[in-house]
């Protein structure tokens, strides 16, 4: 499940929150960006030319592994065509980043990496939502 569903599917779940996304390159894919935000994530996009949201996650680059997995990986491919979403191969597609979760006051709370191919662990992005909202 993406964080687009979730808020879809789910709005209580991210009632009094803002969602965004944060992107490293424009210039590369506008076309694939603007179609990807209109079909499949309808919230604001930015980009990030300091790549600090990247280097929050360490940097991290798809391995050779990750690659292996990518190309190979039939359930994801169901998934990305259950859920129309084409992949267009431009771009470098190695830099990974994830979800973070910040609190009221703008620090983050919690940090979700991207682990290609498998889904973003929804149970634990609601559970750090409830405790921002709690706090």
């Amino acid at each position: 499940m993406t964080l687009s569903v979730l808020a879809a599917e789910y709005p209580q779940f991210l009632d009094g929150f803002r969602m965004f996304g944060v992107v490293k390159e424009t210039a590369v894919d506008d076309e694939g960006l603007a179609n990807f935000q209109q079909n499949h994530f309808q919230f604001p996009l930015y980009r990030d030319e300091s790549l600090s949201f990247y280097k929050a996650f360490g940097k991290r680059n798809l391995t050779v592994f990750g690659l292996l997995k990518l190309f190979t990986n039939f359930s994801m491919m169901r998934r990305m065509s259950k859920k129309a979403i084409e992949g267009n191969m431009v771009g470098e597609g190695i830099v990974q980043g994830g979800i973070i979760v910040f609190g009221k006051d703008g620090t983050p709370r919690a940090m979700y990496a991207e682990e290609t191919g498998n889904d973003l662990p929804i149970k634990d992005i609601v559970m750090a939502l409830a405790a921002v909202r709690n706090e």
